[in-house]
């Protein structure tokens, strides 16, 4: 049923290109950018109210912002797409009880965040914001969140991070950008304007742009955690982008998903974290 209703919207908008080109791709745009809004459960709730909490405007978008702690290691956590900050309670309590400062923000579109689409150069701009006014020492981000992570260094190497952590993240989106397509039955005309109006929008193109096309990576050590069987993204597209980074580590898991929430990785992160491994071989 979910798929002929997508293909049924395709439809309309294929049928709306064909009278407005300009606004078939805007509404196009806004069905790729609309994440499915998830209701919070209470227990999670009640651990987010234990959390200092702030707003944050970047680009007349109002994004809520969480921290806890007041060590003097500052840690940012990014989360993925349909997702939000409470998806972090295990290893925010984990670093709490090391004395780490832990800061987390819902993306647009997400969690508190007001709005209901999602805007990359948004989440962008927020994380390079909270980094510099928090001066914070290790980002984070699972799935979009270490996606955007990775584009906003690769752009523009973050000033005073000296460690990230990337779990379960895509080194592109040309498979959902194709999932995308497929499902909606895009026709040729609208699915490339499409790619070339996100391309204008975003500054890389949604079709083609990969981060193991990227030869210069930065010196930051940078810890890849991602499981075998992780159906979201592709395991072996990590280990390549692994190798291909200067100073790397790479947490290989089995049996826990997409997800990635264990107690061996939460101590995985803490351990790389932690100043003798400050030395890499």
């Amino acid at each position: 049923m979910k798929k002929a209703v997508l293909k049924l919207v395709g439809l309309g908008l294929n049928m709306c290109y064909q009278l407005n080109p300009r606004l078939a791709v805007h509404k196009t745009t806004q069905f790729f950018s609309k994440p499915q809004r998830r209701v919070i459960p209470i227990e999670k709730e009640r651990f987010l109210q234990t959390a200092d909490t702030e707003e944050l405007c970047i680009m007349d978008r109002v994004l809520r912002v969480y921290s806890w702690g007041a060590g003097e290691q500052r840690v940012l956590l990014a989360h993925g797409w349909e997702s939000n900050v409470s998806r972090w309670e295990d290893l925010i309590r984990y670093l709490q009880v090391h004395n780490y400062r832990v800061i987390a923000l819902d993306a647009p579109g997400h969690g508190h965040s007001q709005g209901r689409l999602y805007d990359q150069t948004v989440y962008g701009a927020a994380i390079r914001k909270l980094i510099e006014t928090a001066e914070v020492q290790v980002v984070v981000g699972h799935s979009l969140g270490g996606f955007t992570l990775l584009l906003e260094q690769y752009r523009n190497p973050f000033q005073g991070v000296k460690k990230m952590v990337l779990m379960g993240a895509p080194v592109s989106f040309a498979k959902y950008h194709r999932n995308f397509r497929d499902n909606f039955g895009l026709n040729t005309k609208l699915n490339r304007d499409f790619e070339t109006y996100f391309s204008q929008r975003y500054a890389y193109d949604l079709a083609r742009f990969s981060f193991l096309e990227v030869e210069d990576w930065s010196s930051m050590p940078l810890l890849f955690i991602q499981d075998k069987t992780d159906k979201v993204v592709h395991y072996q597209a990590t280990v390549q982008l692994a190798e291909k980074w200067k100073q790397a580590k790479l947490l290989l898991t089995d049996g826990l998903g997409h997800g990635l929430r264990d107690e061996s990785v939460y101590q995985a992160i803490l351990n790389f974290l932690t100043p003798k491994e400050e030395c890499f071989e």
